[in-house]
């Protein structure tokens, strides 16, 4: 078993699947809504048996580190940040993967913000390569989110989903497509592990149960959601995670 197996093994429970809370939206947002105390949200639902926590290396150093014990979550670096509006994208890797190694995280994560002139794709596409490449040879396993800024084009979509599979990612984290058949040729296609993310807010929690179920019909292996938990009213979004979880590991 190579080290990158490894890791994805402590991500993924023994069924293939996965529940991960991302809590690392500050680093390229600040303060948003529903996540103004990381830490007391964190130490909510970390009490929940979710499979891993997406974060960064301040709200990592920051948490009691009684919360990653033997039973405890995995835990998963965003590595990158990105600041953009209509016209432009500014990009940045500011952890290296080494810092990822050192710290104890099962792996790291990087965004891919798509619709973007070509001249930019080609620097972005630069930014994660040269990040995989490092990064694999830590034995540290890489998830890749590939989504859309603005447009909503299916074609496009397919392209970023298809170029990070290339590139050298080890799980992809990817918005809910057009359709079921889109969602299920990705993870018929490209044999590494899809988790559905969350995206911007849906109202109904059925809705968001509804969609989860959808997805892991179409072969995802789980979820990454965040911002449809954490920003709802207690005890309204530890319910949702409960479900999700029941839902996703069929208990």
């Amino acid at each position: 078993m190579t080290g990158i197996q490894w890791r994805l093994n402590r991500i993924f429970s023994s069924d293939g699947r996965a529940v991960i809370l991302p809590v690392d939206h500050g680093i390229a947002l600040g303060e948003i809504a529903g996540l103004r105390e990381p830490l007391k949200i964190l130490s909510q639902f970390i009490e929940l048996p979710i499979d891993g926590v997406l974060l960064t290396q301040g709200l990592y150093r920051s948490t009691n580190q009684s919360m990653w014990g033997r039973n405890g979550p995995s835990r998963i670096l965003t590595v990158d940040s990105f600041f953009s509006d209509e016209n432009s994208l500014a990009h940045n890797v500011i952890f290296d993967p080494m810092t990822a190694l050192l710290e104890g995280f099962d792996a790291i994560k990087m965004i891919m913000i798509w619709d973007q002139p070509p001249h930019m794709q080609a620097a972005l596409i630069k930014h994660i390569t040269k990040t995989i490449v490092k990064a694999h040879k830590l034995n540290v396993p890489v998830m890749v989110e590939p989504v859309l800024n603005n447009k909503d084009s299916v074609p496009l979509l397919n392209n970023a989903v298809r170029i990070a599979f290339e590139i050298g990612a080890d799980i992809l984290k990817v918005p809910y497509p057009d359709s079921l058949e889109t969602l299920n040729h990705w993870t018929t296609s490209y044999p590494v592990p899809f988790l559905i993310l969350g995206g911007h807010a849906i109202t109904s929690p059925d809705a968001i149960v509804d969609m989860v179920g959808k997805a892991l019909k179409a072969g995802v292996a789980g979820v990454t959601m965040g911002r449809n938990i954490w920003n709802r009213p207690d005890p309204e979004g530890l319910q949702l995670m409960k479900a999700i979880i029941s839902l996703v590991h069929g208990s």
